[in-house]
């Protein structure tokens, strides 16, 4: 099988999505996982990824500021094109923001394949309480939150209670897959 990944963190923060990346690429499945070279995670600078097989890694073109929207400006574009390069089964993508969930939802629509949806928390309401965003950012998420889950053809949490609260608000069965241990 064929999947595409995407994921709004480079990879120190990434790392749920990332194992589950390499598990289904030692499983034998091609995965593509897309992610930012860099962010506030990783310091702002590069990230070295090690190599696994069936793993490609797709960095869009970023621009490297502490701006968010200066730093992700062409980043959405690049990403859609670098995807569509290639053929999925299925898209997967974490969280409901610009930079993982719409694109995913983009490239799954145009190659008319299904789209997952991860919900990691409450995206906007965790924006929101932390009050480092902009109120512009947290009606952007929230409003991608609800058209994403309602669009997506399979929504999944890693908390069964998370799962519920989406289950109830959008009446949408969520699966709830909880993280595994790395014991390597």
């Amino acid at each position: 099988m064929k999947i595409c990944m995407l994921n709004p963190f480079s990879k120190f923060a990434a790392v749920r999505q990332f194992n589950l990346a390499k598990a289904l690429a030692t499983q034998g499945n091609q995965v593509t996982l897309i992610l930012p070279k860099f962010d506030k995670y990783s310091g702002y600078e590069k990230v070295n990824i090690e190599k696994v097989k069936n793993l490609k890694i797709i960095h869009p073109f970023q621009i490297k500021s502490k701006i968010l929207e200066l730093s992700m400006a062409f980043y959405i574009p690049s990403a859609i094109k670098k995807a569509l390069k290639d053929k999925y089964d299925i898209v997967h993508g974490f969280r409901p923001t610009p930079f993982s969930g719409y694109i995913g939802y983009k490239i799954a629509k145009k190659q008319k394949i299904p789209f997952i949806l991860e919900m990691g928390d409450i995206e906007w309401e965790s924006m929101k309480e932390l009050k480092i965003h902009p109120s512009y950012r947290v009606k952007i998420v929230k409003w991608l939150e609800k058209k994403l889950i309602n669009k997506a053809d399979g929504v999944t949490t890693m908390s069964p209670s998370l799962g519920k609260y989406f289950e109830k608000k959008y009446n949408k069965r969520v699966i709830a897959i909880p993280s595994g241990i790395d014991i390597n």
